[in-house]
């Protein structure tokens, strides 16, 4: 009897927690009911306030409540205020506030994007419209402890270019955490941060971002108008170390002071400016300078310098600016001190993250070559760099050069140094005309110049190739006027007609030209001329000339006197012993066993004595 009573005050008791829980239950399904029915009006003025407040248009598709406290958002879209593009659009948005009834007001406490995809040329665009108004309206919304989530997310970056996204961030006692990931093509890159909210701005502990073994590891603080970061980098076999980064935000631009860091032990600093009232408009300097002990003849380079002046126009961005290369010069075997560029138009853009494309409207080049300055203008210059695998890269080129066109392709093995250079190229059409300021002899000459060449660099700069000369004209060089001054030949000083071809080789300071083929309205020139390394000369040429020509000369009217057509025999010789101070022998020919008959000790003779009183210039 006990225990029956015993069940039946328990029951007794159980009964009103079922009843409570049931009227609880029936409240809350009234209350959702209730809920739904009214929340697409009140979802619908709500967005109409919250798109006048940030200058754009939203719409969706359904909206529903979710207890306690969620609002969920359907096909939702959001556009600027002048396109029907959507710069926003998602599967489902999800916000989560704050209950009223726990709470003295409503607070945005989460936002979730479901198969969320964001046009960012477009947000660009806006962005530089609205930007001040949006982030003024941001900073009124109430918010608590705010967590932000992007599941299957994806970026439209332009040019056919689209980033997956996903992201995972909050906002707990001032302290901000995220991590996440986005993919382009086969590439997936992590991230995390990790900082807290300080008085006066924000500290950041920890920034990673990595793929693979590529790894970059920065800290720092933004607090009030300064800016400062550390940290380091590794990417592929590079090591950036010791970044030390400050920068400043002024009323109506962002200054970088200084950015340096060591690049596999090679100083490098940069610094300059953006404004903030006109997105991408940039000021900026780049200097690399390699410590002494670096410097050899392997690796050749001193220093370089780079200025630029970034500009966003209607075509994407735009520099113009101007590059320094020093070289280390006396055991350089290209003999090159440094090269100068200014160039205008300039615009780069990363292809499927595996070119890089490159296009400089003007560029004027300036060579310094043993002490003489030699300028060479190009325009629409055109360049892709391929560096989809690691320690080979390609890089294609193009480029209208002196009233013609050249192009090239290069192939770079990274993998080990020197690095390992091969490459390929052709020209053509060059107005030889237009290299007088690059190349003293050309201020006197006219014609066309075309060929081919093949390059291949390791521990020494290898160069072969074949050049064409056509329809050239030379007048007043002082290699003329010595020919005509030592040979007595007037006309010497004027050379038209010109068709020249030769085959070349230049390896290190070593330089070879065969095949050597040059004919002109006076003279011929046949043979091969050989410089090695040491400055050391060896050739064998020959030379006809016409009957006209050498009638301006005594001696030649004197062989023509005892040589009966004598201008259709060639004249045999070769050039050797050193550069400065070459020797002169006349090689064995029918002319030669003539001449020698009448006068050969005396014509020998005559071009000794010539040769040392007329040196080369």
């Amino acid at each position: 009897m006990s225990t029956v009573g015993f069940l039946q005050r328990s029951l007794s008791k159980w009964k009103y927690v079922f009843i409570l829980i049931l009227t609880i239950a029936c409240f809350a399904a009234i209350l959702s009911l209730y809920v739904n029915r009214w929340i697409p009006d009140y979802s619908l003025s709500y967005s109409h306030l919250v798109a006048q407040q940030s200058k754009t248009n939203i719409s969706f598709a359904k909206a529903q409540y979710r207890f306690p406290n969620y609002l969920i958002l359907s096909d939702f879209k959001i556009f600027s205020d002048d396109s029907q593009t959507p710069l926003l659009r998602a599967d489902k948005l999800t916000l989560g506030f704050s209950f009223p009834l726990l709470s003295s007001s409503i607070r945005l406490n989460s936002v979730s994007l479901d198969k969320g995809i964001l046009d960012f040329p477009r947000l660009r665009n806006y962005w530089s419209r609205h930007g001040k108004e949006v982030l003024a309206w941001l900073k009124e919304i109430p918010h608590g402890n705010l967590k932000l989530t992007v599941l299957h997310g994806q970026i439209l970056a332009g040019h056919g270019r689209t980033i997956g996204l996903g992201l995972k961030l909050q906002n707990v006692a001032d302290r901000v955490q995220a991590n996440g990931s986005w993919k382009e093509g086969k590439k997936t890159f992590y991230f995390e941060i990790d900082g807290h909210v300080a008085p006066s701005g924000f500290d950041v502990d920890k920034f990673t971002l990595k793929r693979n073994a590529a790894l970059i590891n920065l800290w720092g603080r933004w607090h009030g108008r300064y800016i400062d970061w550390n940290g380091y980098v590794f990417y592929d076999k590079y090591y950036i170390l010791d970044i030390d980064g400050h920068a400043q935000l002024q009323d109506k631009s962002i200054v970088l002071k200084r950015l340096s860091f060591n690049l596999d032990k090679d100083n490098v600093y940069i610094a300059g400016s953006c404004s903030r009232e006109e997105l991408f408009s940039c000021d900026g300097a780049m200097a690399l300078r390699r410590p002494v002990q670096n410097i050899n003849e392997l690796a050749p380079l001193k220093d370089i310098q780079l200025h630029l002046h970034v500009q966003n126009t209607l075509q994407g961005l735009v520099s113009n600016g101007s590059s320094d290369v020093h070289f280390l010069f006396d055991n350089s075997p290209t003999a090159l001190q440094a090269v100068h560029g200014d160039f205008d138009g300039l615009k780069l853009l990363i292809v499927n993250g595996r070119f890089l494309s490159l296009k400089i409207k003007d560029l004027q080049s300036t060579f310094f070559l043993q002490g003489r300055a030699h300028m060479v203008p190009m325009r629409h210059v055109w360049a892709s760099f391929n560096y989809a695998r690691a320690y080979q890269k390609a890089i294609a080129m193009s480029a209208d050069i002196l009233s013609g066109h050249a192009d090239s392709r290069i192939f770079v093995d990274t993998s080990s140094l020197p690095w390992a250079i091969k490459g390929h190229g052709r020209f053509e059409d060059l107005d030889i005309s237009r290299l007088a300021d690059a190349f003293s002899f050309f201020k006197h000459g006219r014609g066309v110049l075309a060929g081919y060449f093949n390059l291949q660099v390791s521990r020494q700069i290898e160069l072969e190739g074949a050049l064409s000369l056509h329809h050239g004209d030379f007048e007043g060089s002082d290699f003329q006027e010595w020919m005509a001054k030592l040979l007595q030949m007037p006309s010497l000083s004027h050379i038209g007609g010109m068709e020249l071809s030769t085959r070349f080789k230049i390896e290190g300071r070593a330089k070879l030209f065969d095949d050597i083929s040059l004919i002109t309205e006076g003279f011929d020139l046949n043979g091969f001329y050989h410089l090695d390394e040491d400055d050391f000369v060896s050739s064998r040429l020959a030379l006809r000339f016409s009957k006209n020509l050498l009638s301006e000369s005594p001696i030649g009217r004197q062989v023509i006197g005892l040589v009966h057509g004598a201008w259709t025999l060639p004249f045999e010789f070769r050039l050797s012993g050193n550069l400065y101070r070459e020797n002169f022998q006349w090689d064995p020919s029918i002319l030669k066993d003539r001449v020698r008959e009448h006068l050969f000790s005396f014509f020998a003779r005559m071009i000794d004595d010539r040769l040392d009183q007329t040196p080369i210039p």
